[in-house]
């Protein structure tokens, strides 16, 4: 059940995805230590916080896991004392450890996630602020008797490229490291 501590928005954000108790217990644990926003909502996908509306995301909630955005050589370190998968940020040196809720039941790892996440809300508010825009591309001129090309959809998996929502590099096969569950 979602602390009373925890912003409204994110106790129904979490409550409508279906997010593990242990998770749900790890972001009360940090509401009275960080502030915590909604960065970005895509209904069912990740939801992103951040501690504030202009800071950038401190960590990614799914229903199984949560991933934390730390300065790569922290990252590294989790990594290789807990085997926490590890994803790398094409840019501003930050990577994000993935941490299962199962790993939470183990001994003394829900105090350790829950310092380092509680960090990771502290060091957005002194990061750079602001949310990454999606750089834009020059209009290719046309003349008027070419013909329109089609639009590719946005549902069409793309390869490699950048994700439209994490701002990460897409694998081979089109997909974001995020983006999956």
């Amino acid at each position: 059940m979602p602390d009373a501590t925890m912003p409204t928005e994110i106790q129904t954000a979490i409550t409508e995805r279906g997010v593990d108790r242990e998770l749900v217990e790890l972001l009360a644990s940090v509401c009275d230590r960080a502030p915590l926003v909604i960065a970005s909502s895509s209904g069912t996908g990740p939801l992103a916080l951040a501690a504030a509306a202009d800071a950038g995301v401190a960590a990614y909630v799914r229903r199984h896991s949560v991933s934390i955005a730390l300065d790569t050589e922290e990252a590294k370190r989790l990594h290789a004392r807990h085997g926490w998968r590890l994803e790398s940020k094409a840019n501003q040196g930050i990577s994000y450890i993935q941490i299962n809720s199962d790993d939470l039941v183990r001994p003394g790892l829900l105090a350790l996630v829950s310092d380092t996440l509680a960090s990771a809300f502290e060091r957005s508010l002194t990061g750079p602020r602001g949310r990454p825009e999606q750089p834009s591309r020059p209009a290719r001129a046309r003349s008027a008797t070419a013909p329109a090309t089609p639009r590719r959809t946005a549902t069409a998996p793309q390869r490699g490229g950048m994700c439209d929502i994490h701002f990460m590099e897409r694998s081979v096969d089109g997909t974001c490291p995020m983006c999956e569950e």
